[in-house]
């Protein structure tokens, strides 16, 4: 049974190493392809802008023939005997400019035909370009398929020869005959399809990176829910820009709201603070003036006195109250 299996995965690897080089074959030609598209489209180019220059080229070269030819055929009307009718020679003049006209429609038609042919054989060229293109995208996602079949055969081969191996090893030790080499060792073409994707079986199965992997794991499962929630948020935030965005977001409008409150509350501390002291100075002020006034009677001190006084304590209140404000702002 294992035999079997051995050989139809040898069978199924084998096909895979065909399909394999088929679509390299076809990679390799499309690739072919699409570099002679992109040099028939560079040329045809050129070819276009040639014939462009050249039609400029001939339209200069016809005009300036005809001026030269108008007049030739005015200074021979105007150099002629008397005998020689003048429409005639305007006749003459008009048909050979209406020849030159012709002459140039008709190149300037063959130019333009020309062109308009090169125009759709660039267009075809380029759709034939896009579709090899595309052939050799779909040709190279067929190629990383089978490499990955390949590789995953591979390992089923190493499974399957593991499992044979320790089954003659066993059949040997009991006294049966000794494993010999046979055609599912690993011989022939089975055997260099084995040894080109080993090195890609063996780097995918890196006991290293397996190590980190599982430490990382397990230090993951070793935090705390607070070190997790940060976590899983850090994670959320690092991979996806949409997430980076939103969260600069929020950190923005945070920081603009707190700062607001602050300067809000602030200046309303602030106000407060400064309409209480007022308050409170105008309120001893008042109570300073009522009692002086109040003893100033009861002594029968004259009213000059007392009057200086009352405004001596009053500019004593506004100077406390310009420096209370002075050190408040």
């Amino acid at each position: 049974m294992l035999l079997a299996k051995n050989r139809r995965l040898e069978h199924e690897l084998t096909m895979a190493r065909l399909a394999a080089a088929e679509t390299e074959q076809r990679l390799d030609a499309a690739q072919g392809q699409v570099s002679e598209l992109e040099g028939k489209l560079e040329d045809k180019e050129a070819l276009v802008k040639q014939l462009e220059e050249d039609l400029l080229e001939t339209r200069g070269a016809a005009k300036a023939a005809a001026g030269a030819q108008r007049a030739a055929l005015l200074s021979l009307d105007g150099a002629g005997s008397l005998d020689a009718p003048t429409p005639r020679g305007g006749g003459g003049a008009s048909f050979s400019g209406v020849g030159s006209g012709a002459d140039e429609e008709s190149v300037v038609r063959v130019l333009v035909g020309q062109r308009e042919r090169l125009r759709a054989r660039v267009k075809e060229l380029e759709e034939q370009l896009s579709a090899a293109r595309g052939a050799a995208e779909a040709a190279r996602r067929q190629l990383e398929a089978a490499r990955a079949d390949n590789v995953a055969l591979v390992e089923r081969l190493r499974y399957v020869g593991g499992y044979r191996q320790q089954a003659a090893a066993r059949k040997d030790a009991a006294g049966g005959r000794p494993a010999g080499a046979d055609v599912e060792a690993g011989g022939g073409a089975a055997g260099d399809v084995v040894g080109r994707y080993a090195q890609l079986y063996e780097d995918r199965i890196n006991p290293f990176q397996e190590f980190q992997g599982q430490q990382h794991e397990q230090k993951r499962r070793q935090m705390g829910v607070a070190d997790k929630a940060m976590y899983g948020v850090g994670q959320l935030v690092y991979r996806s820009a949409a997430a980076r965005l939103v969260a600069f977001c929020y950190l923005v409008v945070m920081h603009t709201l707190v700062f607001a409150s602050l300067t809000h509350v602030t200046h309303r501390t602030s106000s407060q603070l400064m309409d209480h002291q007022h308050a409170a100075l105008a309120d001893h002020g008042h109570a300073a003036r009522h009692d002086l006034t109040s003893l100033m009677t009861h002594d029968g001190t004259g009213a000059t006195a007392g009057a200086a006084v009352a405004a001596a304590g009053e500019a004593a209140a506004k100077a406390a109250g310009r420096l209370l404000r002075r050190l408040l702002l």
